[in-house]
């Protein structure tokens, strides 16, 4: 259905730099095919936005891979302040508001995408990301994966937002993110947007799990999430946490990202203590 290089957006702040550069690293590496990157942030309050600086930083690690990967930043900044500051979920224990973000993408993004891969920061990719195209959307507005606590608690087709993939020109006729804008801006919600695109899609089709695997890592999965789960519901263990990742889960399928992240990500810019290698 589409062709060329995979436009895929994040949204994140400047203290989420170091797992941005994680899932896009895991991204580089195991995708041959070039990819556009779009990253939405903004500067609220304390929360501080990706700067150009940082920008650099993750280009310079995805062109380490392909040349030919890219990445931009949008400041979403006075969108934010705009439409969700003063709302209902602006403040929310369970969804950032960074999360807020990716409903701008039609606002934001150049009219000429029509396909989008929406990944949230705590992803891993561990088989080539363009796979997400064997998903035929062109009748959807998206694709999307069950979610796995949701879709017993919730509904039995609630779906997570994590990883999303967008057929933008499907929703520019439905009007979808603007009717999720309009449900985040007047609805209280545990999941606001998560929600919002739960409750307003038109249609949506259903993935297999393989792309938004939020419980193992199998031979085929391309998109490994690491959402909160019920017995670690308010300490999960994130992809960043690398030996809480060999301890608890038992995964070293993602050491070889792991060693590269050690040795390039620049851990004192960002106050953080680099972690011990330990395998």
């Amino acid at each position: 259905m589409y062709k060329g290089p995979l436009n895929i957006l994040y949204a994140g702040d400047k203290g989420y730099t170091m797992a941005l550069y994680l899932s896009m690293e895991s991204i580089a590496r195991r995708t041959k095919n070039p990819v556009k990157i779009h990253l939405f942030s903004m500067t609220s309050g304390k929360t501080k936005g990706v700067e150009e600086e940082d920008r650099l930083l993750l280009e310079k690690m995805l062109k380490d891979f392909n040349e030919e990967n890219e990445i931009i930043l949008y400041d979403a900044s006075k969108m934010y302040e705009e439409e969700f500051k003063k709302g209902p979920n602006n403040k929310n224990i369970f969804f950032p508001p960074m999360c807020l973000l990716r409903l701008f993408a039609e606002r934001i993004l150049p009219k000429d995408i029509d396909e989008l891969l929406y990944l949230d920061g705590d992803t891993l990719i561990y088989n080539p990301i363009e796979n997400i195209r064997e998903n035929d959307i062109s009748d959807y507005e998206f694709g999307a994966v069950l979610d796995y606590l949701g879709k017993t608690w919730k509904n039995k087709n609630y779906f997570n937002s994590g990883v999303l993939y967008f057929n933008i020109k499907k929703c520019r006729e439905t009007g979808l993110f603007e009717k999720c804008i309009e449900f985040v801006m007047t609805k209280k919600a545990f999941f606001p947007d998560q929600d919002a695109l739960n409750k307003k899609n038109v249609a949506h089709m259903v993935m297999p799990t393989k792309f938004n695997d939020q419980r193992n890592v199998l031979e085929d999965t391309v998109v490994s999430h690491y959402p909160r789960r019920i017995w670690k519901f308010y300490s999960p263990v994130k992809p960043w946490m690398i030996k809480r990742m060999h301890k608890e889960l038992k995964r070293h399928c993602f050491d070889i990202d792991y060693d590269y992240y050690l040795k390039n990500f620049p851990f004192e810019r960002y106050g953080i203590e680099k972690p011990k290698k330990d395998w």
